[in-house]
Protein backbone atom coordinates (compact mmCIF):
# COMPACT_ATOMS: atom_id res chain seq x y z
CA UNK A 1 0.00 0.00 0.00
CA UNK A 2 2.93 2.43 0.80
CA UNK A 3 4.18 1.92 -2.96
CA UNK A 4 0.38 3.09 -3.98
CA UNK A 5 0.74 6.09 -1.88
CA UNK A 6 3.88 7.05 -3.58
CA UNK A 7 2.67 6.36 -6.58
CA UNK A 8 -0.47 8.84 -5.96
CA UNK A 9 1.76 11.79 -4.10
CA UNK A 10 3.45 11.23 -7.56
CA UNK A 11 0.23 12.50 -9.54
CA UNK A 12 0.23 15.74 -7.35
CA UNK A 13 4.07 17.08 -8.05
CA UNK A 14 4.49 19.43 -5.43
CA UNK A 15 3.06 17.94 -2.39
CA UNK A 16 4.66 14.77 -4.19
CA UNK A 17 8.42 15.90 -4.28
CA UNK A 18 8.05 17.56 -0.65
CA UNK A 19 6.94 14.66 0.67
CA UNK A 20 9.51 12.58 -0.63
CA UNK A 21 12.17 15.00 0.16
CA UNK A 22 10.80 14.98 3.68
CA UNK A 23 10.50 11.18 3.84
CA UNK A 24 14.51 10.68 2.83
CA UNK A 25 15.82 13.31 4.64
CA UNK A 26 13.70 12.03 7.98
CA UNK A 27 14.90 8.70 7.78
CA UNK A 28 18.61 9.89 7.37
CA UNK A 29 18.49 11.70 10.51
CA UNK A 30 16.93 8.80 12.22
CA UNK A 31 19.25 6.42 10.86
CA UNK A 32 21.94 8.75 12.06
CA UNK A 33 20.37 8.83 15.76
CA UNK A 34 19.81 5.27 15.82
CA UNK A 35 15.75 5.50 15.82
CA UNK A 36 13.12 3.83 13.72
CA UNK A 37 13.91 4.61 9.93
CA UNK A 38 11.54 2.79 8.49
CA UNK A 39 8.72 5.05 10.82
CA UNK A 40 10.80 8.25 10.12
CA UNK A 41 10.58 7.80 6.71
CA UNK A 42 6.55 6.54 6.83
CA UNK A 43 5.65 9.95 8.97
CA UNK A 44 7.91 12.05 6.44
CA UNK A 45 6.02 10.86 3.69
CA UNK A 46 2.62 11.17 4.89
CA UNK A 47 3.21 13.90 7.13
CA UNK A 48 1.37 16.55 4.66
CA UNK A 49 -0.90 14.19 3.69
CA UNK A 50 -3.97 16.19 5.59
CA UNK A 51 -3.48 19.11 2.52
CA UNK A 52 -5.73 16.87 0.33
CA UNK A 53 -7.94 15.95 2.79
CA UNK A 54 -11.65 18.37 2.58
CA UNK A 55 -12.54 19.12 5.83
CA UNK A 56 -15.64 21.65 5.07
CA UNK A 57 -16.37 21.53 1.41
CA UNK A 58 -14.52 20.38 -1.68
CA UNK A 59 -10.86 19.07 -1.80
CA UNK A 60 -7.98 21.75 -3.34
CA UNK A 61 -6.16 19.13 -5.34
CA UNK A 62 -6.13 21.65 -8.30
CA UNK A 63 -4.54 24.44 -6.01
CA UNK A 64 -1.92 22.49 -5.05
CA UNK A 65 1.36 23.88 -5.80
CA UNK A 66 4.98 25.05 -4.67
CA UNK A 67 3.33 28.06 -3.33
CA UNK A 68 0.13 26.39 -1.79
CA UNK A 69 2.74 24.13 0.07
CA UNK A 70 4.79 26.39 1.08
CA UNK A 71 2.48 28.55 2.57
CA UNK A 72 0.21 26.13 4.05
CA UNK A 73 3.10 24.89 5.52
CA UNK A 74 4.82 27.77 7.39
CA UNK A 75 4.94 27.22 11.07
CA UNK A 76 3.53 30.18 13.00
CA UNK A 77 1.26 28.30 16.20
CA UNK A 78 2.25 24.64 16.64
CA UNK A 79 -0.90 22.59 15.50
CA UNK A 80 -2.05 23.21 12.08
CA UNK A 81 -5.58 22.01 10.35
CA UNK A 82 -3.57 20.23 8.25
CA UNK A 83 -1.39 17.85 10.80
CA UNK A 84 -4.70 17.37 12.83
CA UNK A 85 -6.27 15.93 9.38
CA UNK A 86 -3.17 14.13 8.43
CA UNK A 87 -3.27 12.34 11.90
CA UNK A 88 -6.65 11.45 11.32
CA UNK A 89 -6.22 9.81 8.16
CA UNK A 90 -3.37 7.85 9.41
CA UNK A 91 -5.28 6.69 13.10
CA UNK A 92 -8.50 5.93 10.38
CA UNK A 93 -5.95 2.88 8.88
CA UNK A 94 -4.94 0.57 11.73
CA UNK A 95 -1.46 -0.51 10.65
CA UNK A 96 -0.26 3.46 10.07
CA UNK A 97 -1.97 4.43 13.70
CA UNK A 98 1.24 4.61 15.20
CA UNK A 99 2.78 7.46 13.02
CA UNK A 100 -0.94 9.25 14.02
CA UNK A 101 0.56 11.80 16.65
CA UNK A 102 4.02 11.77 15.17
CA UNK A 103 2.15 13.85 11.42
CA UNK A 104 -0.17 15.60 14.26
CA UNK A 105 2.91 17.14 16.00
CA UNK A 106 5.35 17.39 13.20
CA UNK A 107 5.48 21.31 13.50
CA UNK A 108 5.55 21.05 17.62
CA UNK A 109 9.01 22.86 18.47
CA UNK A 110 11.12 20.68 20.82
CA UNK A 111 10.01 22.95 24.06
CA UNK A 112 6.62 21.32 23.69
CA UNK A 113 7.83 18.13 23.92
CA UNK A 114 9.26 15.06 25.78
CA UNK A 115 12.55 12.88 24.37
CA UNK A 116 9.97 9.81 23.50
CA UNK A 117 10.98 8.05 20.30
CA UNK A 118 7.51 9.46 19.03
CA UNK A 119 8.58 12.55 19.83
CA UNK A 120 12.02 12.58 18.61
CA UNK A 121 10.70 11.58 14.66
CA UNK A 122 7.55 14.24 14.90
CA UNK A 123 10.94 16.52 15.62
CA UNK A 124 12.95 14.99 12.76
CA UNK A 125 10.32 15.12 10.23
CA UNK A 126 9.87 19.40 11.08
CA UNK A 127 13.17 19.79 10.54
CA UNK A 128 13.28 17.60 7.51
CA UNK A 129 10.42 19.40 6.38
CA UNK A 130 11.96 22.82 7.05
CA UNK A 131 15.11 21.67 4.86
CA UNK A 132 12.81 20.55 2.22
CA UNK A 133 10.61 24.31 2.05
CA UNK A 134 13.58 25.94 2.08
CA UNK A 135 15.39 23.97 -1.20
CA UNK A 136 11.34 24.65 -2.93
CA UNK A 137 12.04 28.47 -3.00
CA UNK A 138 15.80 28.48 -2.96
CA UNK A 139 16.74 26.04 -5.58
CA UNK A 140 20.55 26.75 -5.82
CA UNK A 141 21.31 26.73 -1.69
CA UNK A 142 23.98 24.80 -0.94
CA UNK A 143 24.01 22.79 2.46
CA UNK A 144 25.63 25.92 4.06
CA UNK A 145 23.26 28.02 2.95
CA UNK A 146 20.39 25.87 4.75
CA UNK A 147 22.17 25.25 7.76
CA UNK A 148 22.73 29.07 8.28
CA UNK A 149 18.84 29.22 7.74
CA UNK A 150 18.62 26.68 10.11
CA UNK A 151 20.10 28.53 12.51
CA UNK A 152 17.69 31.03 13.08
CA UNK A 153 15.12 27.97 14.25
CA UNK A 154 17.56 26.37 16.42
CA UNK A 155 15.47 26.90 19.23
CA UNK A 156 12.63 25.00 17.78
CA UNK A 157 14.63 21.27 17.41
CA UNK A 158 16.30 19.26 19.93
CA UNK A 159 19.94 19.44 20.17
CA UNK A 160 21.44 16.26 19.06
CA UNK A 161 18.44 16.28 16.13
CA UNK A 162 19.92 19.70 14.98
CA UNK A 163 23.20 18.64 15.25
CA UNK A 164 22.51 14.82 13.42
CA UNK A 165 20.81 17.22 10.50
CA UNK A 166 23.81 19.10 9.57
CA UNK A 167 25.93 16.21 9.75
CA UNK A 168 23.71 14.50 7.17
CA UNK A 169 23.35 17.51 5.07
CA UNK A 170 26.85 17.41 4.35
CA UNK A 171 26.99 13.99 2.90
CA UNK A 172 27.29 14.32 -0.83
CA UNK A 173 24.59 11.41 -1.29
CA UNK A 174 21.79 13.33 0.73
CA UNK A 175 22.67 16.62 -0.84
CA UNK A 176 22.15 14.77 -4.49
CA UNK A 177 19.55 12.69 -3.36
CA UNK A 178 17.26 15.44 -2.03
CA UNK A 179 18.12 17.63 -5.53
CA UNK A 180 17.05 14.75 -7.64
CA UNK A 181 13.88 14.17 -6.13
CA UNK A 182 12.89 18.02 -6.50
CA UNK A 183 13.75 17.52 -9.61
CA UNK A 184 11.08 14.82 -10.65
CA UNK A 185 13.78 11.79 -10.28
CA UNK A 186 11.64 8.54 -9.67
CA UNK A 187 10.98 8.31 -6.15
CA UNK A 188 10.40 4.31 -6.24
CA UNK A 189 13.95 4.01 -7.54
CA UNK A 190 15.51 6.24 -5.17
CA UNK A 191 13.23 4.91 -2.12
CA UNK A 192 13.52 1.81 -2.48
CA UNK A 193 15.29 0.97 0.71
CA UNK A 194 12.67 2.58 3.02
CA UNK A 195 9.77 1.03 1.09
CA UNK A 196 10.77 -2.45 1.56
CA UNK A 197 10.73 -1.84 5.60
CA UNK A 198 7.78 -0.57 5.43
CA UNK A 199 4.82 -2.58 7.55
CA UNK A 200 2.66 -4.60 5.38
CA UNK A 201 -0.63 -3.65 4.56
CA UNK A 202 -3.67 -6.30 4.70
CA UNK A 203 -7.05 -6.20 2.89
CA UNK A 204 -8.51 -4.41 5.78
CA UNK A 205 -6.34 -1.55 6.04
CA UNK A 206 -6.70 -1.47 2.05
CA UNK A 207 -10.52 -0.79 2.81
CA UNK A 208 -10.05 1.60 5.66
CA UNK A 209 -7.27 3.50 3.12
CA UNK A 210 -10.01 2.91 0.41
CA UNK A 211 -12.94 4.82 2.32
CA UNK A 212 -10.21 7.60 2.62
CA UNK A 213 -8.86 7.98 -0.96
CA UNK A 214 -12.63 7.13 -2.40
CA UNK A 215 -14.49 10.66 -0.33
CA UNK A 216 -10.58 12.60 -1.26
CA UNK A 217 -11.68 11.76 -4.65
CA UNK A 218 -15.28 12.05 -4.62
CA UNK A 219 -15.73 15.06 -3.04
CA UNK A 220 -13.24 16.55 -5.76
CA UNK A 221 -16.30 17.85 -7.20
CA UNK A 222 -20.23 18.01 -6.24
CA UNK A 223 -21.63 15.86 -8.22
CA UNK A 224 -19.51 13.15 -7.32
CA UNK A 225 -19.84 12.81 -3.64
CA UNK A 226 -20.77 8.94 -3.45
CA UNK A 227 -19.93 7.88 -6.89
CA UNK A 228 -17.19 5.50 -5.31
CA UNK A 229 -19.03 3.95 -2.48
CA UNK A 230 -21.86 2.84 -5.03
CA UNK A 231 -19.52 1.26 -7.39
CA UNK A 232 -18.14 -0.38 -4.62
CA UNK A 233 -21.10 -1.68 -2.51
CA UNK A 234 -22.77 -2.24 -5.88
CA UNK A 235 -19.95 -4.42 -7.09
CA UNK A 236 -19.65 -6.31 -4.05
CA UNK A 237 -23.49 -7.34 -3.80
CA UNK A 238 -23.25 -8.50 -7.68
CA UNK A 239 -20.52 -10.69 -7.02
CA UNK A 240 -22.09 -12.09 -3.71
CA UNK A 241 -24.71 -13.00 -5.91
CA UNK A 242 -22.17 -14.60 -8.67
CA UNK A 243 -20.45 -16.40 -6.10
CA UNK A 244 -17.34 -14.46 -6.77
CA UNK A 245 -14.75 -12.75 -4.28
CA UNK A 246 -17.37 -9.91 -2.91
CA UNK A 247 -13.89 -8.44 -0.59
CA UNK A 248 -11.90 -8.08 -3.95
CA UNK A 249 -14.66 -6.15 -6.20
CA UNK A 250 -15.60 -3.70 -3.14
CA UNK A 251 -11.86 -3.10 -3.08
CA UNK A 252 -11.90 -2.55 -6.94
CA UNK A 253 -14.69 -0.24 -6.57
CA UNK A 254 -12.96 1.97 -3.73
CA UNK A 255 -9.52 2.48 -6.08
CA UNK A 256 -11.53 2.29 -9.23
CA UNK A 257 -11.97 5.87 -9.75
CA UNK A 258 -7.95 7.09 -7.91
CA UNK A 259 -6.95 8.15 -10.84
CA UNK A 260 -9.14 11.30 -11.24
CA UNK A 261 -7.05 12.78 -8.72
CA UNK A 262 -5.22 14.17 -11.70
CA UNK A 263 -7.93 15.57 -13.95
CA UNK A 264 -8.90 19.35 -12.84
CA UNK A 265 -12.57 19.97 -11.35
CA UNK A 266 -12.93 22.83 -14.50
CA UNK A 267 -13.71 19.51 -16.59
CA UNK A 268 -15.56 17.21 -13.66
CA UNK A 269 -17.84 20.46 -13.11
CA UNK A 270 -18.05 21.95 -16.37
CA UNK A 271 -21.75 22.31 -17.10
CA UNK A 272 -21.80 21.44 -20.98
CA UNK A 273 -20.65 18.84 -23.43
CA UNK A 274 -16.29 18.63 -23.39
CA UNK A 275 -14.66 19.65 -25.70
CA UNK A 276 -12.35 16.74 -27.79
CA UNK A 277 -9.53 17.86 -25.68
CA UNK A 278 -11.08 18.02 -22.41
CA UNK A 279 -13.20 14.53 -23.04
CA UNK A 280 -9.41 13.06 -23.88
CA UNK A 281 -7.87 14.51 -20.17
CA UNK A 282 -11.09 13.16 -18.72
CA UNK A 283 -10.64 9.45 -20.33
CA UNK A 284 -6.42 10.04 -19.06
CA UNK A 285 -8.21 9.20 -15.66
CA UNK A 286 -7.93 4.98 -16.05
CA UNK A 287 -4.42 5.61 -17.34
CA UNK A 288 -3.25 7.16 -13.85
CA UNK A 289 -5.35 4.83 -11.87
CA UNK A 290 -3.47 1.99 -13.81
CA UNK A 291 -0.04 3.92 -12.95
CA UNK A 292 -1.15 4.59 -9.01
CA UNK A 293 -2.44 0.62 -8.35
CA UNK A 294 0.57 -0.82 -10.65
CA UNK A 295 2.01 -2.30 -7.23
CA UNK A 296 -0.93 -4.30 -6.82
CA UNK A 297 -1.27 -5.82 -9.99
CA UNK A 298 -1.13 -9.21 -8.77
CA UNK A 299 -3.84 -8.35 -6.73
CA UNK A 300 -7.36 -10.55 -7.77
CA UNK A 301 -8.77 -6.45 -7.64
CA UNK A 302 -6.60 -4.37 -9.63
CA UNK A 303 -8.10 -5.65 -13.58
CA UNK A 304 -11.40 -4.70 -12.78
CA UNK A 305 -10.39 -1.26 -11.07
CA UNK A 306 -8.42 -0.58 -14.32
CA UNK A 307 -10.92 -2.07 -17.02
CA UNK A 308 -14.02 -0.39 -16.11
CA UNK A 309 -14.53 1.96 -18.89
CA UNK A 310 -13.87 -1.29 -21.34
CA UNK A 311 -16.89 -2.44 -23.39
CA UNK A 312 -16.91 -5.50 -24.95
CA UNK A 313 -17.58 -4.40 -28.43
CA UNK A 314 -14.00 -2.89 -28.11
CA UNK A 315 -15.05 0.44 -27.82
CA UNK A 316 -13.74 0.94 -24.32
CA UNK A 317 -10.70 2.19 -23.07
CA UNK A 318 -8.27 2.24 -22.07
CA UNK A 319 -7.33 -1.29 -23.91
CA UNK A 320 -9.81 -1.59 -26.74
CA UNK A 321 -10.70 -4.94 -25.10
CA UNK A 322 -13.47 -7.29 -26.32
CA UNK A 323 -15.73 -9.69 -24.34
CA UNK A 324 -13.55 -13.14 -24.27
CA UNK A 325 -10.78 -11.11 -23.09
CA UNK A 326 -12.39 -9.81 -19.71
CA UNK A 327 -13.31 -11.18 -16.87
CA UNK A 328 -17.32 -11.54 -15.10
CA UNK A 329 -15.52 -9.25 -12.47
CA UNK A 330 -14.27 -6.61 -15.19
CA UNK A 331 -17.85 -6.69 -16.25
CA UNK A 332 -19.86 -6.03 -13.04
CA UNK A 333 -17.97 -2.94 -12.25
CA UNK A 334 -18.67 -1.89 -15.71
CA UNK A 335 -21.75 -2.35 -15.03
CA UNK A 336 -21.88 -0.74 -11.88
CA UNK A 337 -20.14 2.30 -12.69
CA UNK A 338 -22.36 3.52 -15.45
CA UNK A 339 -25.23 2.41 -13.07
CA UNK A 340 -23.83 4.56 -10.25
CA UNK A 341 -23.35 7.61 -12.35
CA UNK A 342 -26.70 7.31 -14.01
CA UNK A 343 -28.30 7.80 -10.66
CA UNK A 344 -26.12 11.02 -9.91
CA UNK A 345 -26.30 14.45 -11.11
CA UNK A 346 -24.37 16.04 -13.39
CA UNK A 347 -23.60 19.41 -14.45
CA UNK A 348 -25.23 19.11 -17.90
CA UNK A 349 -28.55 17.06 -16.47
CA UNK A 350 -29.91 15.86 -13.12
CA UNK A 351 -29.87 12.28 -11.60
CA UNK A 352 -31.34 9.79 -13.32
CA UNK A 353 -34.55 7.62 -11.62
CA UNK A 354 -33.52 3.72 -10.77
CA UNK A 355 -36.02 2.39 -13.29
CA UNK A 356 -35.03 4.83 -16.16
CA UNK A 357 -31.26 4.04 -15.08
CA UNK A 358 -31.89 0.02 -15.02
CA UNK A 359 -33.77 0.71 -18.78
CA UNK A 360 -30.01 2.41 -19.61
CA UNK A 361 -27.72 0.26 -18.95
CA UNK A 362 -29.80 -2.60 -20.45
CA UNK A 363 -29.73 -0.26 -23.55
CA UNK A 364 -25.95 -0.54 -23.71
CA UNK A 365 -26.46 -4.46 -23.07
CA UNK A 366 -28.13 -4.92 -26.12
CA UNK A 367 -25.69 -2.53 -28.24
CA UNK A 368 -23.41 -5.47 -27.00
CA UNK A 369 -21.39 -3.02 -25.42
CA UNK A 370 -22.08 -3.95 -21.59
CA UNK A 371 -22.55 -7.86 -20.32
CA UNK A 372 -26.10 -9.38 -19.75
CA UNK A 373 -25.16 -11.51 -16.64
CA UNK A 374 -23.64 -8.72 -15.05
CA UNK A 375 -26.75 -6.77 -15.61
CA UNK A 376 -28.88 -9.61 -14.22
CA UNK A 377 -27.04 -9.40 -11.85
CA UNK A 378 -27.41 -5.68 -10.53
CA UNK A 379 -31.06 -6.62 -10.83
CA UNK A 380 -30.98 -8.89 -8.59
CA UNK A 381 -29.10 -6.97 -5.90
CA UNK A 382 -30.81 -4.28 -6.20
CA UNK A 383 -33.65 -5.72 -4.59
CA UNK A 384 -31.43 -6.41 -1.50
CA UNK A 385 -30.21 -2.78 -1.13
CA UNK A 386 -31.56 0.92 -0.09
CA UNK A 387 -30.26 3.22 -2.34
CA UNK A 388 -30.75 5.78 -0.11
CA UNK A 389 -28.24 4.39 2.51
CA UNK A 390 -25.64 3.86 0.18
CA UNK A 391 -23.47 7.18 0.71
CA UNK A 392 -20.21 7.20 3.14
CA UNK A 393 -19.09 10.65 2.95
CA UNK A 394 -21.50 12.23 5.70
CA UNK A 395 -19.68 9.32 7.89
CA UNK A 396 -16.72 10.43 6.98
CA UNK A 397 -17.24 14.13 7.82
CA UNK A 398 -18.60 13.35 10.87
CA UNK A 399 -15.52 11.85 12.03
CA UNK A 400 -13.51 13.92 11.46
CA UNK A 401 -15.33 16.74 12.23
CA UNK A 402 -15.36 14.79 15.72
CA UNK A 403 -11.30 13.84 15.64
CA UNK A 404 -10.86 17.96 15.01
CA UNK A 405 -12.91 18.86 18.39
CA UNK A 406 -11.66 16.20 19.89
CA UNK A 407 -7.43 17.23 18.99
CA UNK A 408 -8.56 21.09 19.65
CA UNK A 409 -10.03 20.34 23.04
CA UNK A 410 -7.12 18.47 24.18
CA UNK A 411 -4.15 21.12 22.52
CA UNK A 412 -6.32 24.21 22.80
CA UNK A 413 -4.28 27.38 22.29
CA UNK A 414 -1.72 25.18 20.47
CA UNK A 415 -3.84 25.68 16.93
CA UNK A 416 -3.51 27.40 14.02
Amino acid sequence: MIQVLINLLGTIPSLGRHSFQVAFLSAQIAEKMNLDSSYAFLAGLIHDLGLILPYEGKTLLDEIDDTFVIVRDTPSKPLHLHSILGSFITDYVEKLKPISPIVLKHHFPASYLDKTEENLISNIVFISDQVSRYTMVNLDASPRDIIIALEDMKSFFFPEIFEACKEVLTTEFVQWQLENILEGSSATDLLQDYIRNCPDCGKKDLIQAGKVVSFIVDTKSEFTTSHTWRVAVFSEKMAEKAGKNSEDLFIAGLYHDIGKISVSYKILEKPAKLSDEEYAIMKKHVYFSYLILLPKKDEGWFFPAVRHHERLDGSGYPFKLKEEEMTLEDKIIQVADVFSALLEERPYRPATPVKKALDMVYEEVKKKKLSQEAFELLESSLKDLDLSSIEVGREIRKEIRAFVERVVEKFGNYVL
